[in-house]
């Protein structure tokens, strides 16, 4: 809540007088948000997500800038009587996604991480370990030397930020993806001043730094492997997700419209998906000769020769993969970027082997967060893959993942003084200027 997100929220557990925790839903609950000691109109979108079990996701959007808001869980059940307010802090100004502030009224990196209370990040520890130092000039030539050159097969960008404004220069026949980098980058810069900084952004599925290859090179992708060094950020399809999808998100909502208890799931196993590695097409056929255990199918063929294969299968709503007790998550070419909201749901995920990660996998613990299957731990799973969702994949997380990635990558170039933007194309801001976005104190907050 302390912090400028997209979308503001918090999580909820109700509790009987005596202190215990509830189990099931309350009757009539609802998110109350009023403006308090405030000079401006406040327009905001709350919204309340019951998980089903006794706990609740409160959100809430902010349409324009404002001092202090208070936020209140209210039910008339009066056996039940919540009334617990929820307040944001005073020095902090409470300002919407499309703000556009000066410079001088944004925190910087190194602060926005103290105020946010990011954890440190393994995955990336790991990942820039492999790179004390950092010579950028070295590692762009050598980029364009052996990816620039094959327009078809690979697709990079060079970003440079530089007095919190962004810039790239793209290689490649096709990089549309890099629209997806652009608006997480002026989301980042709206919120936080970040250092000058520039970087290689792989916007293929493919890691490319392969050092078994003579490739050794601090790229930044969205999946890395066992068998690369590529430096690991989360998804597009994450981000995408936390920007487009301010008023739904599927980390939050993949069973909130419809608990469905576990007595009542389809026991079964379901996994739909694309023809990308041969396992989902083993799956499929195991899918016809045990129906009753096995609900599996290919949406499309591209890879395979559809011929020799079983027919393909209609895909399926996120929410309906909640009605079966089992999801199976298997890699496509690379990691199944579904993963985080199978996570977030209530359904047992079942995980293949894989030599792909994400920025997350690295604290996931298998027979803790997923399974290879074992049947005297399926509600333990189920809650602490729900809770893990809670703790690392949530808006938060993603932010100070980046923030994090920016602090600690930037201060391994060695040239970080001499960074030139000549020929490169500026993206521009497209938010509001007429927020008001108050000014900085001493610790780094707004007032």
């Amino acid at each position: 809540l302390q912090v400028n997100l997209p979308i503001r929220y918090f999580f909820a557990q109700l509790q009987s007088e005596e202190g215990q925790n509830l189990t099931e839903a309350v009757p009539n609950l609802r998110l109350n948000v009023e403006k308090e000691q405030s000079s401006t109109f406040a327009s905001v979108h709350p919204t309340l997500v019951n998980r089903g079990d006794g706990s609740y996701i409160a959100r809430v959007r902010i349409f324009n800038s404002c001092e202090r808001l208070s936020i209140s869980l209210i039910t008339q059940v009066l056996s039940f009587l919540i009334q617990a307010a929820f307040y944001f802090i005073s020095t902090t100004r409470l300002l919407q996604e499309e703000c556009l502030c000066p410079p001088s009224s944004l925190p910087s990196t190194t602060d926005w991480i103290e105020q946010a209370k990011c954890d440190t990040e393994p995955q990336l520890e790991r990942d820039l370990s492999k790179f004390d130092r950092i010579d950028f000039s070295s590692v762009l030539n050598e980029v364009v030397e052996r990816f620039g050159q094959h327009s078809r097969s690979y697709s990079t960008c060079h970003y440079a930020i530089k007095g919190n404004k962004i810039y790239r220069n793209c290689f490649g026949e096709y990089v549309g993806f890099a629209s997806f980098a652009d608006d997480i980058l002026l989301s980042i810069t709206r919120k936080m001043l970040l250092p000058d900084t520039q970087f290689i952004m792989n916007l293929g599925d493919y890691p490319l730094s392969h050092e078994s290859r003579g490739v050794k090179l601090p790229i930044i992708s969205w999946c890395g492997s066992t068998e690369t060094l590529d430096i690991v950020v989360p998804t597009y399809s994450l981000t995408n997700t936390l920007l487009r999808g301010e008023l739904f998100s599927p980390l939050h909502d993949p069973f909130s419209s419809h608990p469905i208890p576990w007595s009542e799931k389809k026991d079964t196993a379901i996994f739909r998906g694309r023809d990308s590695n041969q396992l989902r097409l083993d799956l499929a056929r195991l899918s016809l000769d045990a129906p009753d255990l096995l609900d599996a199918g290919i949406t499309r063929y591209f890879f395979f020769d559809k011929e020799k294969y079983p027919k393909t299968k209609p895909s399926v709503a996120m929410a309906d993969f909640f009605k079966h007790r089992f999801i199976i998550s298997v890699d496509g070419t690379v990691a199944a970027y579904r993963l985080p909201y199978l996570l977030a749901g209530d359904s047992l995920v079942l995980k293949s082997d894989s030599k792909h990660y994400e920025h997350f996998y690295s604290r996931l613990v298998p027979y803790n967060h997923f399974v290879p299957f074992d049947k005297n731990n399926v509600v333990e799973t189920i809650s602490n893959m729900k809770q893990f969702a809670i703790d690392y994949l949530q808006p938060h997380n993603i932010y100070c993942y980046y923030a994090r990635f920016f602090e600690a990558y930037s201060n391994r170039l060695v040239d970080q003084e001499e960074i030139s933007i000549d020929g490169m194309e500026e993206i521009p801001q497209s938010g509001r200027r007429d927020c008001d976005c108050g000014r900085i104190s001493r610790v780094g907050k707004l007032e």
